[in-house]
């Protein structure tokens, strides 16, 4: 099963962030999962982008429960 892709626009209605901002955090690195579709197209791996937005926006990866005591 291959998996599910999102593009700027899909993670702009995501985060609130303008494709713009988008581009300049993908291309500092930022934003995980990136690759080329093509010479222009930009995407996402959807699993990435979903787990780093919950770390985000929770302050906790998919690895650490939030009441665990990260040292």
């Amino acid at each position: 099963m291959q998996e599910r892709s999102m593009g700027v626009h899909e993670i702009s209605r995501l985060t609130g962030w303008s494709p713009f901002t988008i581009y300049k955090k993908a291309a500092k690195g930022e934003i995980p999962g990136r690759f080329k579709l093509g010479k222009r197209s930009l995407r996402f791996k959807e699993s990435d982008v979903t787990a780093w937005w919950r770390e985000q926006t929770t302050g906790c990866s998919d690895n650490v429960r939030k009441d665990e005591t990260v040292l």
